[in-house]
């Protein structure tokens, strides 16, 4: 578990991924919840902000915390990063007590898609894609206390 960046991608993959699905990377040097996005073009974008307070200082408790780190300003901008990306999207969303898969985003098994981008200088230079239906997988329980 950890922080992640998100990354929306208008390029064409391979395999069919669900339409609209933002994939997590931990892959870029500081993961901290940024948002990427990969054009049709297959150029990499960074999604630039400046953050504010805007929080309500005559709230009281947890509540004064709200909005002290507003992103505002955003746009984006051209990034030039160099590197392999591995781009993840998983329909699984829970487990019950036992350890067993119960909901997923579409009502069907949970599946996994993972795709490993190879980008220079911001741009897409090549794609592998791997999807998997979790219909054998063994999901081990819980221990209970």
């Amino acid at each position: 578990m950890g922080l992640y960046d998100e990354v929306s991608v208008e390029y064409r993959l391979p395999g069919v991924p669900p339409e609209g699905c933002v994939f997590q990377t931990k892959d870029f040097l500081y993961p901290c919840l940024d948002r990427y996005r990969i054009d049709t073009e297959g150029q990499l974008w960074i999604e630039a902000y400046t953050l504010e307070d805007q929080s309500d200082p005559s709230a009281e408790g947890l509540a004064r915390i709200i909005g002290m780190i507003t992103k505002v300003n955003q746009h984006w901008v051209r990034s030039e990063w160099s590197g392999v990306l591995e781009l993840d999207y998983s329909t699984l969303t829970s487990y019950d007590p036992d350890g067993n898969w119960v909901t997923t985003t579409d009502g069907d098994l949970p599946q996994t898609w993972t795709y490993t981008l190879t980008m220079v200088s911001g741009r897409l230079q090549s794609v592998s894609a791997t999807h998997t239906v979790m219909a054998d997988v063994q999901v081990k329980p819980k221990r209970r206390r």
